[in-house]
């Protein structure tokens, strides 16, 4: 591993313990991207679950922040998986969930009963060798019989930014108590994004929810 390359976040010491070597497993949480982005530069798995499907009561972004794991093979996500998903009295979102399976995860043989969307505008936006392996593996995924679709998503980049508003918002008040003492313990990447997330008004915030109402319906 390349010491002088960043890897990723905001999981990123969960990843790079597994990438490591030091634990077998980890957890992290993922509202965007913090769990994908530090698997993908670490180079290990990771699942961003469905919201609730892993139960968390101390998430820093409580609305968006998705619990999940990481592992240096498939088969070791998946059982990680297995183990943490499920309902929990203390997370009330976890209680509707229904019950996580692994059974089937690994035939892959014959996908043909999946379909996978892309979206092609926001895709083509990634450098050259990243988009290699983006329709390198949407090849692989034709040859066992998958379904490729276009897709489009509407004022995505309106989206993006009421996310973007929203979760840092969410994170600047879970650390507040800690903002005197500890802030100086943070990277000074986490500490810019915490200021900038105290700057918002309501307005700001609730012009993002309708955004993600309307994201949510679309």
């Amino acid at each position: 591993y390349n010491t002088a390359h960043h890897t990723g976040g905001s999981s990123s010491g969960s990843a790079a313990s597994v990438a490591a070597g030091i634990t077998p497993l980890s957890i992290g949480a993922d509202g965007g991207g913090s769990i994908r982005l530090p698997a993908a530069l670490c180079g290990v798995f990771g699942l961003k679950p469905t919201f609730a499907r892993v139960p968390s009561v101390a998430k820093m972004a409580w609305s968006v922040g998705h619990t999940g794991p990481f592992a240096t093979s498939a088969g070791d996500l998946a059982l990680a998986y297995s183990i943490i998903a499920g309902a929990y009295v203390l997370d009330q979102n976890s209680l509707h969930q229904p019950i996580a399976h692994t059974a089937t995860f690994d035939l892959i043989d014959d996908l043909s009963d999946l379909t996978v969307g892309v979206y092609w505008d926001w895709v083509e936006q990634s450098s050259p060798d990243v988009l290699a392996a983006f329709k390198s593996t949407l090849q692989q995924l034709q040859h066992r019989g998958a379904t490729i679709h276009p897709i489009r998503i509407p004022f995505l980049d309106v989206f993006s930014k009421a996310l973007a508003t929203t979760i840092t918002a969410e994170m600047a008040t879970f650390v507040e108590p800690w903002r005197q003492t500890s802030v100086w313990n943070m990277g000074w990447d986490t500490q810019i994004i915490l200021s900038l997330a105290r700057q918002f008004s309501a307005v700001n915030l609730l012009s993002a929810q309708e955004a993600r109402t309307r994201a949510i319906k679309e």
